[in-house]
């Protein structure tokens, strides 16, 4: 017969000199099934996700993490226990909930990043909920991927390397269930497993778990709650976290930016949902919902992770009473540096316009490259368009996100751009307008990219 759970104060104790008991497994109880999401689009938009490569033109590109190769994220600084071994008297541990407990209680053998791995052991079957890579080249850390799971025990990351980020990728979005081993430990203080040299998870097919991971949700309240909440929790040197944690939000859909990337608001501020290809076909622009989503950081982004959604009353979402006035110019005065401490009350200035919802008057223009067109914003009229993003971008004109704003290659594409009774293709601008608009990131080509509301594009003149 298995031990009784050990009280956590004396696993405080216990952990520094000698392995903790382990606990009984709760019977599973069915809560409920787990939402399932849409397979994951394999779509080949020139505009891609979060983990996208910058190319030279990185307006085509969306948003613009620095990726790095494998071997540049590092463990080899990560503090470890010398007993590595997993023979058969060492104790496995396979409730999540009670391993993010014993977890926490390795905060004082943490290296100075926050990490830490135990030699204690852990197995489970859990349900796939999210999938990210949270992108660093500092030692210092364990591996920049990472899986979060869920199972009538609880919810917890497991740390993978690239050819187990690999094996999972393929199943991301379903009901997909695996059986996952590792060491406990912590990475910015936020307990996980690492699966680090114990080979891939194993894919369970036809399997699924009856539970329900909305049990174990709490409430987000407001955007500026979570804005708070991810500032203050551990990031990594590219101002990267994710909370250990479910919350659940009453938000709008405002509009799509990327196809993995949705924009919503709770009536105050705006946020930013990231998830995989196809998210956006799920949601209706106005529409209300509940959504279900860990809180984080994305070099320096605050942003939503989808976990899960349902429909909800609709949320008073009011531009004119939510709006800051900003010019073009004036927004340059926000942005980030990655990997530069000095940087860092900066870094968390920029972190607070991403929140917020923008009211712009001025002029829309536009440059081009490889004879396609690409909108811009400005506060003051110029004569002509502008002959390179260089030319745009020193002139620090905002660059346009919006699909029907980029990449314009002939008549047909111009008449759907929202901006085109505005801009003369020949003369360049000739119409003061006004507009709400968000920012989307600030790209690492030290330009900012924006998304529009289309709809509240108005021509002053």
């Amino acid at each position: 017969m298995k031990k009784k759970l050990i009280p956590l104060l004396l696993l405080t104790v216990l952990a520094s000199c000698t392995k903790p008991s382990p606990s009984i497994i709760p019977s599973s109880e069915d809560l409920g099934t787990t939402e399932v999401t849409s397979e994951v689009s394999k779509s080949e938009d020139i505009k891609t996700s979060e983990e996208s490569v910058i190319t030279e033109d990185p307006v085509t590109t969306g948003e613009d993490p620095i990726t790095t190769s494998e071997d540049e994220s590092t463990s080899e600084d990560v503090t470890t226990s010398e007993d590595e071994s997993t023979s058969e008297d060492v104790v496995t541990y396979s409730n999540l909930s009670e391993i993010s407990n014993l977890a926490l209680t390795f905060k004082s053998l943490r290296n100075e990043k926050g990490v830490y791995k135990s030699s204690y052991y852990a197995a489970f079957t859990a349900q796939l909920l999210t999938l990210q890579d949270y992108l660093t080249t500092q030692s210092g850390y364990n591996n920049r991927y990472k899986a979060f799971v869920a199972n009538e025990t609880g919810h917890l990351t497991v740390n993978l390397n690239l050819t187990q980020y690999n094996a999972l990728k393929d199943y991301k979005d379903k009901q997909q269930v695996y059986d996952f081993k590792g060491y406990i430990g912590l990475y910015n203080d936020e307990p996980e497993v690492d699966m680090e040299g114990l080979g891939n998870p194993v894919y369970k097919a036809g399997v699924t778990l009856s539970y329900d991971y909305k049990a174990f949700a709490e409430e987000g309240v407001s955007v500026n709650d979570l804005l708070t909440r991810v500032k203050a929790t551990p990031f990594n040197s590219k101002g990267i976290n994710w909370s250990a944690k479910i919350y659940k939000y009453h938000l709008k859909y405002l509009d799509k930016v990327e196809n993995p990337i949705a924009l919503f608001s709770d009536g105050a501020n705006v946020i930013q949902m990231h998830s995989h290809d196809k998210i956006n076909n799920a949601l209706s622009i106005g529409n209300s919902y509940y959504i279900y989503a860990r809180e984080g950081l994305f070099n320096f982004k605050p942003q939503l992770e989808y976990v899960g959604l349902e429909s909800a009353d609709d949320v008073i979402v009011d531009y004119a009473a939510m709006k800051n006035d900003l010019t073009a110019t004036n927004l340059y005065a926000y942005k980030y540096e990655l990997e530069k401490p000095s940087a860092l009350n900066s870094n968390l200035a920029y972190a607070d316009q991403l929140v917020k919802l923008f009211y712009f008057e001025g002029y829309a223009n536009y440059y081009t490259k490889d004879g396609m067109g690409y909108v811009v914003l400005e506060d003051t009229v110029k004569e002509g368009p502008y002959s390179s993003y260089t030319t745009a971008l020193g002139a620090k004109a905002m660059f346009v996100n919006n699909d029907h704003s980029v990449r314009l290659w002939d008549a047909n594409d111009w008449e759907n751009c929202p901006f085109d009774d505005y801009i003369d293709a020949v003369k360049g601008v000739k119409t003061k307008i006004s507009l709400y608009f968000v920012g989307y990131v600030y790209n690492t080509m030290k330009y900012w990219q924006v998304q529009v509301l289309t709809n509240t594009i108005t021509p002053l003149s």
